[in-house]
């Protein structure tokens, strides 16, 4: 959005934008503990209370959601057996074409405001016309309408619909959903294979969990101690996370070449 909408930061600002990211949690805790002026008695309040429910009741959902480390939670859902596996996967399955098709949308949108302002009408969106509404002038458009235009676009694209209500009409945009669709390829290879083997063999992980699920019934009729529990579970997930360690890519080797 930054890159496409906003037009973002410079390349040599990039760390800059990281750094405000690792300022964005510290102001998340200051924000308990920053005093407000109440609306009707004009009033500074600096009770640590009043402070944290307000901000609970503003945007700290939303804060907090934007700092989350999604792909660490994901890991971790992946090897949950309470989670359904196969739920698991098609929800990153979903995230992945999303992530792909919204920038793709981005890009689409950008490719059309850099051109001079004179020449936006050979746009794919500025000699957009949809019923009685043109986008003609796109720039004065509110922004969700714009985003969700564009979206629209990268999507059908990405299906290889073709509507033809929305296409390229310049070179710069050919050339990019020419790169895109080789692209979607690929992609489309990858989202297919994932669903195929998710039906037909499951993964390591998938079978880690089946292998954890029965240990699990296992010790829950014998009613095992906790102990016995926590080391049985750790001695699973130790064989799980090293499956794929040294001595197991040279296993198979003979032991003169292994030696070697």
């Amino acid at each position: 959005m930054e890159f496409g909408f906003f037009r973002g930061l410079p390349k040599n600002l990039f760390f800059l934008d990281i750094a405000g990211q690792i300022a964005f949690l510290f102001d998340i805790a200051l924000q308990f503990f920053v005093a407000y002026r109440d609306s009707q008695t004009h009033k500074m309040v600096y009770k640590r209370t009043p402070v944290a429910l307000r901000y609970l009741k503003s945007h700290f959902i939303l804060d907090l959601l934007s700092c989350m480390p999604w792909d660490i939670i994901y890991k971790n859902m992946e090897k949950d057996i309470r989670i359904n596996y196969l739920f698991s996967r098609i929800v990153k399955l979903i995230a992945v074409e999303l992530y792909c098709t919204h920038t793709a949308a981005c890009i689409f949108y950008y490719l059309a405001t850099t051109l001079p302002p004179e020449q936006e009408g050979y746009t794919w969106i500025g000699s957009l016309k949809m019923g009685d509404y043109t986008y003609s002038n796109f720039r004065e458009i509110e922004i969700g309408k714009r985003y969700t235009t564009s979206l629209y676009f990268a999507i059908v694209t990405m299906a290889t619909v073709g509507y033809g209500d929305v296409h390229a009409v310049n070179m710069r945009e050919m050339i990019f959903i020419m790169v895109f669709l080789s692209f979607d390829m690929v992609l489309g290879a990858y989202l297919i294979g994932n669903i195929t083997a998710l039906i037909v063999k499951g993964s390591k992980t998938e079978r880690y969990r089946d292998k954890m699920t029965d240990v699990m019934k296992y010790m829950n009729r014998n009613r095992l101690e906790r102990d016995v529990r926590n080391q049985v579970k750790g001695h699973l997930r130790l064989q799980y996370e090293s499956s794929c360690t040294d001595a197991a890519v040279l296993q198979d080797i003979p032991i003169s070449i292994r030696a070697k």
